[in-house]
């Protein structure tokens, strides 16, 4: 994500790799639900007043209403698996955001390999529940 210089809170998303960054406006009404499921997605700089301002941060601020994202580095086959369970239920039932991820996590750690938390446990909601 890309800001304007002096404002954290502009909705844009820059692709890296030009400078400056070319960027494309982020709709404030159509993004119910970002997924972010690389590693760290979560993470960011503490800014005294307003909280953890990372990824999510700029998305949220950007207008999407919910984003879930991870708080560390994430195994790639325990991730693909854990993503896999969380857009089954969440196509096939009409459960919240919330219950969507917490049923996805219950469905991993059903799995005797990936019991450990470290594989289901990193990834949070932010935004409406």
């Amino acid at each position: 994500m890309v800001t304007v210089p002096g404002n954290p809170f502009s909705p844009f998303l820059g692709l890296p790799g030009s400078c400056p960054y070319p960027k494309y406006p982020v709709s404030r009404h159509l993004t119910d639900l970002v997924v972010l499921s690389a590693c760290d997605t979560g993470r960011g700089k503490v800014l005294e007043g307003e909280g953890v301002w990372g990824f999510q941060a700029q998305f949220l601020a950007a207008g999407a209403k919910n984003v879930v994202a991870s708080l560390w580095r994430v195994a790639d086959e325990s991730t693909a698996q854990f993503m896999a369970k969380f857009y089954r239920v969440l196509s096939t039932t009409s459960k919240s955001y919330a219950a969507t991820l917490h049923q996805a996590k219950l469905d991993l750690m059903a799995n005797e390999q990936w019991r450990h938390p470290r594989f289901w446990a990193p990834f949070i909601l932010y935004g409406a529940p």
